[in-house]
C-alpha cells in the first residue's frame, strides 16, 4: 500500500464486516482459552511455560485494545488524514507482528511489504480515546517484541555454546 493511497474497503465502497470481525474475536479466544489449558502439557520445563503464559497475557491484552479499537473506527466517520495516520499505524503494527510471528518460527498470514517510508503516528488529533488505546497497544506490541526477541536471543548463544 502506497502512502496517500485509499484503502482499499474505501475503493471498493465496501464497509467493514462486523460479524466476521466477531467471528474472529470468538476465534481468538476460543483458541487463547485452549492454550492456556494445554500449556502446562505442552510446555518442556517451567521456564517455558511462564514465557508462553507471558505471551498470552500480553497478546490477550492487545486483543482487547484492538476490540476496543475497532469500536472506536466503527462509530465514529473520521477526516481522511486520520484514515491515513489509522491505514499507517495498522500496516506499520503488522508488519512487527510478522517479525515476532517469524521470530517464534510461526507461520505467518501473509507477507508484509517494507515498512520503509511509512510514517507511523500512535495517535491521531483531536482523538484522545482513539490515540490511547493506539498508545497502549503500541507499548503492548513493543513488550511481546522484546519479550521474544531476548528470548530469541538467548536461544541463539545457548546454541552456540
Amino acid at each position: 500500500m502506497s502512502r496517500g493511497s485509499r484503502s482499499s474497503r474505501e475503493r471498493s465502497g465496501k464497509q467493514l464486516d462486523y460479524w466476521r470481525i466477531c467471528d474472529a474475536q470468538i476465534q481468538y479466544h476460543m483458541v487463547h482459552a485452549q492454550i492456556r489449558e494445554d500449556i502446562g502439557k505442552i510446555a518442556e520445563s517451567e521456564e517455558e511455560e511462564i514465557y508462553f503464559t507471558e505471551i498470552l497475557s500480553i497478546t490477550w491484552c492487545m486483543a482487547s485494545e484492538i476490540q476496543q479499537m475497532f469500536f472506536q473506527v466503527k462509530h465514529k466517520k473520521r477526516q481522511a488524514d486520520a484514515r491515513r495516520t489509522m491505514e499507517s499505524y495498522i500496516y506499520y503494527t503488522d508488519y512487527v507482528l510478522n517479525q515476532i510471528q517469524e521470530m517464534l518460527q510461526l507461520k505467518k498470514e501473509k507477507k508484509s511489504g517494507s515498512i520503509e517510508g511509512i510514517r507511523y503516528k500512535r495517535y491521531i488529533e483531536e482523538e484522545p480515546e482513539l490515540s490511547l488505546l493506539m498508545l497502549q497497544y503500541a507499548r503492548n506490541l513493543s513488550r511481546l517484541y522484546t519479550f521474544v526477541l531476548l528470548r530469541e536471543q538467548e536461544g541463539r548463544q545457548k546454541k552456540e555454546k
